[in-house]
């Protein structure tokens, strides 16, 4: 079963590079992104979001430690909150320092983190799953 599975943004991608998506409404934004845990260390793929979001007319603006938790950890941050605060302001910060107005994920519980963290402290950037962003642009 594993075999037939991949991840949606890596199909996305996939089909982007054949031609099969294309965008007609590619509006220029600059955009950030977050590697989701599982995405970047377990199934190895971080490129394929941001060059399927470049292909949409996104300029991407890296951040430092892109590949960093967001302390999200899938129940790390209930169990261990002030902990997981610590790492969120760690990846917000380097988020701001981008200057980049909207962060891409492809992660739920990475968008509820950040998004989170976000609104509580009044930043003005959007957090949206990629797959989201691409749609939007079509």
């Amino acid at each position: 079963m594993a075999e037939k599975v991949i991840d949606a943004s890596y199909f996305i991608h996939k089909l982007i590079k054949e031609g099969r998506i294309t965008f007609s409404k590619p509006l220029e934004e600059e955009f950030t992104y977050h590697d989701p845990c599982h995405l970047k260390r377990s199934l190895n793929i971080w490129q394929e979001p941001r060059e399927s979001l470049q292909k949409a007319g996104l300029k991407l603006k890296e951040m430092f430690e892109s590949d960093i938790c967001c302390g999200m950890g899938g129940s790390y941050s209930l169990k261990f909150p002030e902990i997981s605060v610590k790492i969120l302001e760690r990846k917000l910060k380097n988020i701001q320092d981008t200057g980049a107005n909207l962060v891409c994920t492809d992660c739920p519980g990475c968008i509820m983190q950040i998004r989170g963290g976000a609104d509580k402290k009044g930043l003005a950037f959007k957090v949206k799953h990629s797959l989201e962003v691409l749609a939007e642009r079509l």
